[in-house]
């Protein structure tokens, strides 16, 4: 049985590869991991036990999330306030694309998106600093303006 991989693909990289053929995992870079994420465990319990852990206090979190979110309403720098977003949203309804709209059509899309290779998590991104190639998501997330290589 092999895999179909479109990424592999795009970078010329063999598809015909057997499940049976991919390689053992480094165990030692799996233990290092487990052990980094014992450590953290051990922090968040430490920071629980001292009262200081974030998800602790409902209200507190509320409260700055309202806080926060009253700022930026009150000096006209929420997004939805930007004539740029008024714009984007008018059109994406008058596209049908609008995440409020009825969720059937909305699955169309994506599925529509997904099939033409247009849906954002089917772009192929190559960050500019550290020469990374992925797609979706993650990519934006830890690459780009986030990336460790970045200087």
């Amino acid at each position: 049985m092999s895999i179909y991989c479109p990424l592999a693909e795009a970078l010329g990289i063999p598809t015909n590869i057997s499940i049976l053929d991919i390689p053992e995992p480094d165990w030692e870079c799996v233990e290092q991991a487990n052990l980094k994420s014992i450590q953290s465990s051990h922090v968040q319990k430490k920071l629980i036990e001292e009262g200081r852990h974030r998800f602790l206090d409902r209200d507190l979190q509320s409260k700055n999330g309202k806080i926060g979110y009253e700022k930026a309403i009150e000096s006209g720098k929420h997004h939805s306030l930007q004539p740029s977003f008024r714009k984007i949203a008018s059109d994406r309804i008058k596209k049908g694309t609008h995440n409020f709209l009825d969720s059937e059509n909305q699955r169309n899309n994506t599925m529509k998106g997904i099939q033409n290779g247009t849906h954002s998590s089917c772009r192929i991104h190559t960050c500019p600093h550290c020469g990374k190639v992925g797609k979706g998501a993650a990519m934006k997330m830890w690459h780009f303006d986030n990336c460790r290589s970045r200087k």
